[in-house]
């Protein structure tokens, strides 16, 4: 099966018992809807962020064991072995908990990930530190060229890496393209914004809340 990409595991190293692999499923969209709404409860915290009306809002592919958690989101059509676009919402549990990890330590060491993998056909491209609905983040621009297992396409990558109060949040959105110049990548700092009209912003909730219906905000 081709997955969600050379790197959509990034934060998960071991096999997942618990897997799902979600269709359609008759899911309608009410009129006059502009935008799906998606919130879901990962860890302490309830992920929150929107999806374009012609993407499916059931995950494509959803792994949750232990401190690891995995959903990722294509456009309705597109399948897991042949996408040309997605959303990945990772979490890794605890990992804030450690004052060493940075949004920033994570992402260039994702960086020098793909530059083993993919050697001079990596991009990286880091776009600087931001906040996320209170939560200190980074941004960057990774992918490959050419991709190692087909030479003739290319993966390029927006990620947006959270430190949630007591958890990493990594939200990865992709695109599958054919082989272009490192030099000259499809997606550059002038344009990654584009490609996240539909899906942002992105908002925090402590969970479990601590009231029905109430989004308390906890920050370090």
């Amino acid at each position: 099966m081709r997955m969600q990409g050379l790197l959509a595991a990034v934060l998960v190293t071991t096999a997942f018992a618990t897997t799902t692999h979600a269709q359609d499923a008759g899911f309608k969209v009410p009129p006059g809807t502009k935008n799906i709404y998606i919130t879901a409860p990962i860890y302490s915290e309830l992920v929150m962020h929107t999806l374009p009306l012609d993407w499916n809002p059931m995950p494509a592919y959803h792994q949750d064991q232990g401190p690891m958690s995995m959903r990722t989101y294509l456009p309705k059509g597109q399948t897991l072995e042949d996408w040309k676009d997605l959303l990945t919402v990772q979490a890794s549990y605890g990992w804030s908990k450690d004052w060493r990890n940075t949004p920033e330590y994570f992402l260039r060491g994702l960086g020098q990930l793909h530059r083993r993998l993919c050697g001079d056909q990596a991009v990286f491209e880091p776009l600087g530190e931001t906040v996320v609905d209170g939560h200190p983040a980074y941004r960057a621009i990774v992918g490959c060229a050419s991709h190692p297992s087909d030479p003739k396409m290319a993966e390029i990558n927006y990620y947006i890496a959270v430190r949630g109060t007591n958890d990493l949040y990594l939200f990865q959105r992709g695109k599958r393209v054919p082989r272009f110049d490192p030099a000259t990548p499809p997606l550059t700092a002038d344009n990654v914004d584009a490609l996240m009209t539909g899906i942002a912003p992105i908002g925090f909730c402590d969970w479990p809340a601590p009231k029905a219906s109430e989004c308390a905000k906890t920050r370090q």
